[in-house]
Formats: C-alpha cells, structure tokens, sequence
C-alpha cells in the first residue's frame, strides 16, 4: 500500500483553513481510496482532480471516495461528488458510518 496526503489552502480566501485530503493506493488489486475531506473548496476541487489524475497514473480503474456520515455538510459534499461524476454504492450495513461512493476512470 502506498499513502498520499495532500494539504491545500484556498487563496480566495485569506482567512481559511488547510484542507487535508488523505488517499491510498492498493497495489494488489489497484483499488484508489480517498477520504472526504470536512469542506470542499475551489482547491479542493483542484487537489481531486490531480489524485483522480494519480489514480489513474497508477493504473487503477476505479477511484472509491469515503464519505464520513457524521460529518455536518455529509449531504452536500456527497452531492458535490455526485456532480463531478462520482456514484453511489449501496451499502450492506444499515447503519454504516461511511458512505461509498466510485468513479471510473476508464
């Protein structure tokens, strides 16, 4: 396994925070994860796109996106997601504290 962190900062806005993207690449099945940051902005948006770009770099097929529940804006980042072109999975536990969500990268 191979873990990626990436660290971005918004320059529109002078006054907010870093925002953390962690990820990981599965060599043995070439699975990409990437947990959710807490906020998504316009550096956020930049910083997806270059590990979609990574991701695809290290020949994985498919980039999976976890999504925290308890997190405040859960609904609005999975929609956020979903726009860029990120799909929902349906889960097999009720009451799972994730959510997953795919985009292909073929």
């Amino acid at each position: 396994m191979s873990f990626y962190h990436v660290d971005v900062k918004d320059d529109e806005e002078p006054d907010s925070a870093l925002t953390g993207w962690n990820s990981c690449f599965v060599h043995s099945d070439r699975r990409f994860l990437i947990q959710s940051p807490a906020d998504f902005s316009q550096a956020s948006k930049e910083a997806l796109l270059s590990l979609l770009e990574l991701a695809e770099e290290l020949g994985s097929e498919t980039a999976w996106m976890i999504i925290s529940r308890s997190l405040p804006n859960f609904r609005e980042m999975a929609k956020i997601y979903s726009y860029i072109g990120f799909q929902l999975v349906a889960s097999e536990k009720v009451n799972s504290p994730h959510v997953l969500m795919r985009y292909s990268l073929q």
